[in-house]
């Protein structure tokens, strides 16, 4: 049975992309909460149903924009985190210089 659906277009193959690599497979409600909009909106985009408006690419934008700044925080504190515990197991440096024969 020949595939009804009709192509999306390259903004909503865009949001569909974005929301899977973020989300895995239920993608459409965390993204759907993250942009401000209905799941029920990206459902209907996704289905090829509903074209992408420019309100919902900025929308998109606006939130890839938030959810970067938030994943630079939690890079950077995890960063840390793993500095700082490897730091507390390193091998104290011996300050007497090499010792041979012992």
């Amino acid at each position: 049975m020949p595939d009804k659906t009709p192509p999306l277009s390259p903004d909503a193959r865009r949001l569909v992309t974005v929301g899977i690599a973020l989300f895995g497979d239920r993608w459409q409600s965390p993204l759907a909460r993250g942009m401000g909009v209905v799941p029920s909106a990206l459902s209907m985009i996704a289905a090829g149903d509903r074209p992408m408006t420019e309100g919902l690419m900025e929308s998109l934008r606006n939130f890839l924009t938030t959810h970067e700044a938030q994943l630079r925080q939690q890079l950077a504190f995890v960063m840390r985190m793993n500095k700082e515990m490897r730091d507390e197991i390193a091998p104290e440096p011996d300050n007497d210089g090499p010792r041979f024969g012992q």
